[in-house]
C-alpha cells in the first residue's frame, strides 16, 4: 500500500542537492545570529562604559579631573572586554561641575566585524552612547 503518488523519476537525487544547500542556509543563519548578537553586546557595553564615566565624573571637582576620571574609567571598562575590542575609544566630557550641575559623557568606541563581514556585516561599526550624571547639591571638599 502506497501513501502517496510515487515520485517521479525527475526527482531522483533530489535529497544530494537539497541537504547541502540546507546546511549552508543554517550556517548562514547562525552567523547572523551571532552578528546581531555581538552588535547588541556592544552596545550595552559602551552603554555600560558611557554611564560609568558619567558617574565617575560627576564626584570631581573640577572639569579636567573629571574628564581625566571619565576617559580612564570608561576605557577601562571596554578594555576589559577581550571579544569586543574596540579599535579606537573616544570619550567627550561637557557640563556643570557646579554643585546641581549635570555632566554629560559621550562614549564612542569602533569595533571591528570582520569575522562576521562574509554575511552583510560592514567591516567595523562605531558604536556611542552618551550618559548624563547629576552633581550632588551639597557635597563637602573642594
Amino acid at each position: 500500500m502506497t501513501v502517496g503518488p510515487p515520485h517521479p523519476a525527475s526527482e531522483r537525487g533530489s535529497t544530494v542537492v537539497e541537504l547541502p544547500l540546507m546546511v549552508v542556509a543554517f550556517v548562514v543563519l547562525l552567523w547572523l545570529g551571532y552578528g546581531g548578537i555581538r552588535l547588541v553586546s556592544v552596545q550595552g557595553d559602551v552603554d555600560a562604559a558611557a554611564w560609568a564615566g558619567a558617574r565617575a565624573a560627576s564626584g570631581s571637582y573640577s572639569a579636567s579631573a573629571g574628564a581625566a576620571q571619565a576617559h580612564g574609567v570608561a576605557s577601562d571598562m571596554l578594555a576589559s572586554h577581550e571579544s569586543q575590542r574596540c579599535a579606537s575609544i573616544a570619550v567627550a566630557t561637557s557640563g556643570s561641575w557646579s554643585p546641581g550641575g549635570q555632566v554629560s559623557v559621550t562614549v564612542t568606541c569602533v569595533v571591528s566585524l570582520a569575522e562576521v563581514t562574509g554575511v552583510g556585516f560592514a567591516g567595523s561599526r562605531t558604536f556611542q552612547s552618551t550618559a548624563v550624571e547629576q552633581i550632588e547639591a551639597i557635597r563637602g571638599g573642594g
